[in-house]
C-alpha cells in the first residue's frame, strides 16, 4: 500500500504519535499494562514511519539509538511545551468542573437537580455553566495564585 503525504501531513503524524506515546507511556507503566500494547504499537509505526524522515525533510530531527530511529531530544521540546500547556488546561479544566459541581450541589437541592436533569434530559451542563464560568475566568486572570487549600 503507498499513501501519498506531504512533507507537512508527515511532521503532523510524527507529532501526534509523540503525544500519544507521551500519554500511553506513563499509562503502562503507572496504571495498567494493557496500555503497553499500544505503546508498542504507536512504535512500531513510528519506527516504519522514521526511516522515511530524509524523504520528508525531518533527517536532522532523528536517530538511531539500540538500533532503532528515534526522534531526537531537541525535537521534543516544542511537543513538551504543548503537552505542558495542555496540563494546565486540562488541571483547570478539571478543577473547574468539581468546584463547580460542588457549589451547584451546595445551592440547589437533591429534588431540584433531580428536576433539572430531568427536564435537560440528564445534562445539568447549562445550569453550571454558571457556576464554571467562575473558576474558568479566576484562572484565566491568576493561574493558581489564587488557589488555596484550606485545612
Amino acid at each position: 500500500m503507498k499513501i501519498d503525504i506531504t512533507a507537512q501531513q508527515y511532521k503532523t503524524l510524527i507529532n501526534a504519535l509523540e503525544v500519544s506515546s507521551f500519554i500511553y507511556g506513563p499509562m503502562s507503566d503507572m496504571v495498567d499494562a494493557k496500555y503497553k500494547k499500544e505503546v508498542n504499537k504507536i512504535e512500531d509505526i513510528e519506527s516504519q514511519l522514521l526511516k522515511h524522515a530524509k524523504d520528508f525533510g525531518m533527517a536532522d530531527s532523528v536517530e538511531e539509538f539500540d538500533g532503532k530511529l528515534h526522534i531526537k531530544e531537541t525535537y521534543y521540546d516544542k511537543i513538551l511545551d504543548d503537552l505542558g500547556e495542555y496540563d494546565d488546561w486540562q488541571t483547570f479544566e478539571n478543577i473547574t468542573n468539581v468546584l463547580a459541581k460542588r457549589d451547584f450541589r451546595a445551592d440547589h437541592s437533591a429534588a431540584e437537580i433531580k428536576e433539572i436533569a430531568k427536564k435537560n434530559r440528564g445534562y445539568l451542563g447549562v445550569e453550571i455553566y454558571d457556576y464554571e464560568e467562575k473558576y474558568y475566568n479566576e484562572f484565566r486572570k491568576h493561574g493558581y495564585d489564587g488557589l488555596y487549600i484550606k485545612a
